[in-house]
């Protein structure tokens, strides 16, 4: 029976020799680096990625980049710096005593080309609340976000701790507003909903400036007329 109706299968316009070759030779299973994250992602597979990173860009077919990171299921900061740079400094750092390797040109930081992030506590909390509030992104995407942006993940539990923490941290930033200074107006007011429960909402409608935001069990006129007195006891 015939399976292919070509005599060949190899095109070497695909990559450069040797690329080529060496990606067609990729083991499925092998061995990874001790304490590595990703172990799926052999040893093998790391010095190919580090490999074509390192080929100069106008040597490297268009598009290389993305294609390793779809490819080997990783992120393109991933395989830029994380196991590019790696893989670069890993070669620098070899002895002298190998004459057979030639020197290595020296490599400009990518700091010239790409702004380089530096990924805190704070960076990944703040990036976190902007998914939420005022980017509307679910908690179940925000792990996906970060991934994608700053090559790091939290868990949903996580995402929900913030939203309540930065909640409870909001509230008692609103109950020491002084609100005198509006002097007599007239409060907009709003219901959003949480689920089932109701978030309370009070706004002047002139200076935008949030009177009141009580999370409650209901929205019936007692729990209004409460809200409303919490918020003239506050100076408005």
């Amino acid at each position: 029976m015939t399976v292919y109706s070509v005599p060949t299968l190899y095109e070497p316009a695909t990559w450069p020799d040797p690329i080529e070759p060496i990606w067609q030779m990729l083991p499925a299973r092998g061995e990874s680096p001790v304490g590595a994250k990703r172990t799926d992602l052999t040893l093998a597979d790391r010095l190919f990625m580090a490999a074509v990173v390192n080929v100069p860009a106008e040597r490297r077919p268009w598009g290389s980049i993305t294609w390793l990171a779809d490819v080997f299921n990783t992120s393109r900061p991933t395989v830029l710096y994380a196991i590019g740079k790696r893989g670069r400094a890993g070669m620098q750092a070899l002895p002298a005593r190998y004459p057979c390797l030639p020197d290595l040109p020296a490599q400009t930081s990518p700091v010239a080309e790409y702004p380089v992030v530096q990924v805190t506590p704070n960076r990944i909390r703040r990036s976190m609340l902007t998914l939420l509030f005022p980017g509307k992104v679910s908690g179940c995407d925000i792990q996906e976000c970060l991934e994608a942006a700053l090559d790091v993940s939290r868990s949903n539990a996580t995402v929900s701790d913030l939203l309540h923490e930065a909640g409870r941290r909001a509230g008692k930033i609103l109950d020491n507003v002084d609100l005198s200074p509006l002097g007599p107006v007239v409060l907009a007011r709003d219901e959003l909903f949480t689920g089932r429960n109701p978030n309370l909402l009070l706004v002047e409608p002139h200076s935008l400036v949030i009177a009141g935001l009580y999370a409650t069990q209901d929205r019936d006129a007692e729990t209004w007329a409460c809200a409303l007195s919490l918020t003239q006891d506050r100076g408005a």
